[in-house]
């Protein structure tokens, strides 16, 4: 029985050390989530030598399990190469036509359709059309 008390002692002095007390330690916290982000808060990138523009919809999603953006090509346009990983890639085209490069396979993707895989190849996404194409891009683990 000692044992045990020598224990709490030991996680009090640290909770002490921490500067916090065992009341705010224990107590359940209710976390204040945000919920909506407006087109305000939005981060937006242009590549126009490599032929895209990027929209991040969430601020700190690379911070998050998911990083949702909009990935737009005015015209012909790639966006980077990818290497394996661990992560799972959602798409949704909005509009013309995307193409995905995964290992040496390519998937063609038009408006209404949505894509979904492992990162377990190498993988590129990438437009060949001479008109506006748009995918809704999330992906896991943030490498976007």
């Amino acid at each position: 029985m000692r044992a045990v008390h020598l224990r709490w002692k030991l996680f009090f002095d640290i909770l002490e050390v921490l500067g916090v007390s065992p009341k705010s330690f224990f107590d359940e916290k209710t976390q204040q989530q945000k919920i909506i982000y407006d087109e305000a808060e939005h981060t937006y990138y242009e590549d126009t030598e490599k032929g895209y523009q990027i929209k991040w919809l969430v601020p700190e999603s690379n911070e998050k399990e998911m990083e949702p953006v909009i990935l737009t090509f005015p015209q012909k346009g790639s966006f980077k190469q990818f290497e394996p990983s661990l992560s799972e890639t959602f798409g949704y085209c909005l509009a013309g036509v995307i193409k995905i490069q995964f290992g040496q396979t390519v998937h063609r993707l038009k408006a209404g359709e949505a894509l979904y895989f492992q990162a377990s190849q190498p993988h590129r996404i990438y437009s060949d059309s001479d008109t506006k194409s748009v995918i809704v891009l999330v992906a896991t683990n943030s490498y976007l």
